[in-house]
């Protein structure tokens, strides 16, 4: 007989929204996203477009969020300025899974 697999918990929608909409103010505010990591829960980013430097004019979190067991998947309209001054925007999705630490991916 074999151990009995513990099932990760469901997404908390709620949580991953706060999470993300935290995440995504402090790129507005111009914040590195290691400043993250000392949040309550902790979080951690991964997007391409931040850590290349872009800046994040505004964003808007977009319906049709969702859970997959313990990750959601939530839509997002970003506004961003390139490094050439040039404005796009871009619909995008970010993965939002959850442990002691929010684990926040772009996925486009």
């Amino acid at each position: 007989m074999g151990r009995e697999a513990e099932l990760p918990a469901s997404a908390d929608p709620a949580l991953a929204r706060l999470s993300l909409e935290k995440a995504l103010t402090c790129w507005c505010r111009r914040s590195a996203p290691e400043m993250l990591q000392s949040s309550e829960p902790p979080i951690t980013i991964a997007d391409e477009d931040w850590h290349a430097g872009c800046r994040l004019i505004e964003f808007q979190l977009l319906s049709g969020e969702i859970a997959t067991g313990a990750t959601l998947r939530w839509p997002v309209r970003l506004r961003l300025a390139r490094a050439n001054g040039r404005v796009q925007v871009i619909d995008t999705t970010y993965v939002i899974a959850h442990s002691h630490t929010m684990h926040i991916a772009r996925s486009d």
